[in-house]
């Protein structure tokens, strides 16, 4: 586990080649637009969030948000600290260090996918929000598990989800989702079960996303 945290310490801000090729992906904007849209939801926590591209486009638009960042690397922590716009602590997503139901929202955007255990890091978002959005850029259609991988050489764990076991995973601790949305880096935004019925190859949907929208029952 200790090599799994070094590794992203090793990031400088605004030089990550992977952040900056996805910085205006459509999933973004589908996070940014629900939150402007819900007046109710007052505060989140976003887990591995990065730059915050999201966050700080929330921040401009609502003011009002109190936006909780969890991370493991310093790097991103300071980053975060700097900008004093939001709360910043350090976490680890399969055990947070936070009150049952401290938020409105849970989210995470290609985050998930790097979880030493996914289904943990799902019940803990379970515990700690009322709300949930998670952003998938993993994932297959037939293949695929819940199953974390250490990549010793990149050093990080990796998941390739197979959809309806994710769903599953969610619904098992209580979720309920209400939207299922897949977006392209092209624009288009569609919604995951028509496109479902129209696509049905087994393959990771690479520059896809799956956004995930619900509640905690």
């Amino acid at each position: 586990m200790t090599d799994y945290k070094k590794k992203w310490n090793k990031y400088k801000i605004g030089k990550v080649e992977w952040i900056n090729n996805r910085k205006e992906h459509p999933a973004r904007k589908l996070f940014i637009d629900y939150v402007g849209k819900n007046e109710s939801i007052k505060s989140i926590v976003e887990v591995g969030g990065g730059e915050l591209v999201e966050a700080l486009a929330i921040k401009e638009k609502r003011e009002d948000i109190e936006y909780t960042a969890v991370d493991i690397s310093d790097v991103f922590l300071e980053y975060c600290n700097s900008l004093n716009k939001f709360n910043c602590a350090r976490g680890d997503m399969c055990e947070l260090p936070f009150e049952d139901k401290s938020f409105d929202l849970f989210f995470v955007s290609s985050v998930l996918e790097h979880s030493p255990n996914v289904s943990s890091t799902i019940s803990e978002a379970a515990r700690v929000s009322d709300r949930f959005v998670f952003t998938l850029f993993k994932w297959r259609m037939v293949s695929g598990s819940l199953k974390s991988n250490y990549n010793s050489k990149k050093k990080y764990y990796t998941t390739m989800f197979n959809i309806d076991d994710i769903i599953e995973s969610i619904k098992s601790v209580g979720g309920s989702i209400d939207s299922k949305l897949i977006s392209s880096m092209d624009g288009n935004v569609c919604d995951f079960d028509e496109y479902r019925q129209s696509f049905q190859e087994d393959e990771h949907r690479n520059g896809s996303y799956l956004t995930l929208i619900g509640e905690w029952k």
